[in-house]
């Protein structure tokens, strides 16, 4: 019996000490970490998560933190991963603009025309929302331009 709980502790402690590491480790890379993150308001939410992991790990609450620190990093690859999407599908998009407004200057098509103001401001928008960590914004605006963009092609 003691065996069994001598091992118990060997292994609660082994624990820690893993946690404590990986948390060290990732907290000395927090610029790196915080360089992977959004501008704007949706900054704040992340850094806030970050904070909170450092102040776990400075109050020896090592294995929440290390809980936590797994994820956030979870959560970063994923969002990671939906902004290079959007930002493959707004590159698409303006690709497809810029050869699109050929066709209406050479078609006689106005840039004041309120269906290509609509189309340029809503890709403008997208690209600021994605920057600033709102995918779903960014999405969002994506489709309204794609939606102006193909009223413009059947005018062309």
């Amino acid at each position: 019996m003691a065996i069994g709980l001598a091992e118990g502790i060997v292994r609660s402690i082994r624990r820690v000490n893993e946690a404590k590491t990986s948390v060290q480790r990732a907290l000395r890379q927090r610029k790196t970490i915080e360089e992977k993150l959004p501008s704007g308001d949706e900054r704040s939410k992340w850094i806030e998560r970050i904070d909170e992991i450092e102040y776990l790990a400075t109050t020896g609450n090592w294995i929440e933190s290390s809980e936590m620190l797994d994820r956030v990093t979870s959560d970063i690859e994923e969002f990671t991963s939906s902004v290079e999407e959007a930002r493959e599908m707004l590159n698409f998009l303006n690709e497809d603009w810029k050869k699109l407004r050929k066709k209406l200057d050479s078609s006689g098509k106005k840039p004041d025309d309120p269906m290509r103001i609509r189309s340029e401001k809503r890709l403008i928008d997208s690209d600021r929302a994605i920057s600033e960590g709102r995918v779903d914004d960014g999405l969002r605006y994506l489709s309204e331009a794609d939606s102006a963009m193909e009223s413009l092609r059947r005018i062309v």
